[in-house]
Formats: structure tokens, sequence, C-alpha cells
């Protein structure tokens, strides 16, 4: 009977086991591929830091050319970044984290600017308006001063230009007199001379 497998006893063509192989072996290749892929766009889809923990945490760690970091560890060494305590490059760049870290730590920075300016110019419309009010010796007197003097007691804990601290010194020598509250006095009193020693340094 004819054998369609063998002819003047050449070999089957009938796959071998090895030869089975190897494209099992290219599709494992190809879904680490795929894998990589989903982490990177994870990581680079997030909008914010919050949204970046989350990936990190759907993740469940990754893989860098030496070591594998785990969840807490990427999030500790982010966290030492955004606080300042470790430079951008403790953060690995494996599948573009630490390019990501980057442009969000920018990001953050300039909201924080522009939130802190939006701020500043609250806080200065604030003390501008505190003029007393009412009769003289009336509550209205010490709660103007009070709103005055927490006004400059939160722009003082802000970057202030010289001239932002020269125009509050301003504003506190013109401040006219009225009913106080000896706490808002006392309280002023401590901040006038930082803000002074801040326009002679500056």
């Amino acid at each position: 009977m004819f054998n369609p497998e063998k002819i003047n006893g050449s070999v089957s063509h009938e796959s071998s086991p090895q030869q089975e192989k190897l494209p099992k072996k290219e599709h494992g290749h190809t879904q680490i591929r795929a894998e990589n892929l989903d982490k990177k766009i994870a990581i680079q889809g997030s909008k914010n830091f919050i949204d970046l923990f989350k990936a990190i945490d759907n993740i469940g760690g990754l893989q860098g050319s030496e070591k594998f970091y785990k969840v807490q560890e990427l999030k500790d060494a982010i966290n030492k970044v955004r606080s300042g305590e470790q430079p951008i490059d403790v953060v690995t760049r494996t599948d573009g984290l630490r390019q990501r870290v980057d442009e969000l730590l920018k990001i953050e920075n300039l909201v924080q600017r522009m939130e802190g300016g939006q701020q500043k110019d609250q806080l200065f419309r604030q003390i501008e308006t505190a003029a007393p009010k009412g009769r003289a010796g009336s509550m209205d007197h010490m709660f103007s001063f009070r709103s005055f003097v927490e006004g400059i007691e939160k722009l003082s804990k802000l970057p202030l230009s010289q001239e932002e601290t020269k125009k509050i010194l301003e504003l506190i020598k013109s401040y006219p007199s009225g009913t106080r509250d000896m706490k808002d006095v006392a309280k002023l009193s401590r901040i006038q001379p930082s803000l002074e020693k801040r326009e002679a340094e500056s």
C-alpha cells in the first residue's frame, strides 16, 4: 500500500516534537511583550500620583534589569523624590516609570505654584480690606484687626518677594488704631520682626 509518509526512504514532513515547541516559545515572547506594553500604558496613562500608585498596585511590581521592585518599594522611592529627600534617579526607568514620575512632578509643582499664587492674592485682599469698621471701641474693630493679623500670619508662611514683604510691612504700620485683642497684638509683634528680617535679606 502507498505510504504518504515515506517516499524512497524520505523522512515524513510531520513536525517533530522539537519543532512544535518553537511556535509556543515565540508565543511566550509575544505574551511577555504584550504584558510589558500594558504596564507601560498603565504607567504613562496616570494623570496624577494617585492614579500612578493605583497603576503600580494593579501591576504588582516591576522587573528591572537587575532586580524585581516590589509595590511598596516603588511607592517609597517615588514619595522620597516628591518630598525632596532623594533625586529622581532612585526611581527605576523600567516601563517608563522614572519618566512619568518626572512629568507628574512638574505638573504637581505647577499646580502648587498656581494655587499658592491664588491663595496669596486672596490673603492680600483680606488684609487690604480689613480696616476697622463700625464705631471706635466696638467689637467690629477687634474682629477686623484679627482678620488683618490672620491674613498676615498666613502670608508670612508663603514665599514672598521683596516688594510683597515691603507692602505687608507698610500695611502693618498704616493700620488704623482701634480696639484690639491683646493676643492678636502679641501675635503680630512676633510676625513683624521676621518680615523685616526677610525684607532686609532679600
